[in-house]
């Protein structure tokens, strides 16, 4: 769904009517993983800005929600607070993982390798699911047997309507 909202351009402070998008899904996947659904071109200066709201994605099989003023939202399965949050759980459900275990392997990748670097899912191919280091622009992968040694070995919480990132993913497993 759109809407219009009043919006004064950082540039030239030209004030004028956009369109919004409360609510997103897959058909519009690849802009809204680039932003371009969120960029406005300003009518007066012509210069580009992104604007960042609050809205729900409706995946295959999965809704999102990005709270950019920290508001809450039921019926859904996880929040997002954080753009690239959301950008990585939109490929994590769509390549069909579990977040929660992909938190684990950032974190254990974290402990034992990178001293908390600011590592995100990138991916996968036929053996690897694939990280990218933020800090070393690295890219490492882990054999997707070890994913499905421990997607069996654990059992997971998988509540809906929160947040699952590097600090609060052990709170939804047990061994």
């Amino acid at each position: 769904m759109r809407k219009r909202i009043d919006f004064i351009c950082p540039h030239c402070n030209n004030k004028e009517r956009v369109s919004i998008f409360d609510e997103l899904d897959v058909s519009s996947i690849n802009e809204v993983l680039d932003r371009s659904k969120f960029t406005h071109t300003c009518e007066k200066c012509n210069q580009k800005t992104v604007l960042d709201y609050s809205f729900k994605f409706h995946g295959n099989g999965y809704i999102l929600f990005y709270s950019k003023n920290n508001e809450i939202e039921k019926n859904v399965k996880r929040i997002c607070y954080d753009f690239g949050d959301l950008k990585e759980k939109i490929m994590i459900f769509e390549d069909g993982l579990n977040d929660i275990l992909i938190e684990y392997f950032k974190h254990y990748i974290n402990k034992h390798i990178n001293k908390n670097d600011e590592l995100r899912y990138d991916g996968s191919d036929e053996e690897n699911i694939i990280f990218y280091n933020l800090d070393t622009k690295d890219s490492l992968g882990i054999k997707k047997e070890l994913y499905d040694y421990f997607l069996n070995k654990f059992k997971f919480k998988d509540k809906n309507d929160v947040e699952v990132n590097s600090e609060s993913f052990i709170k939804y497993m047990d061994n």
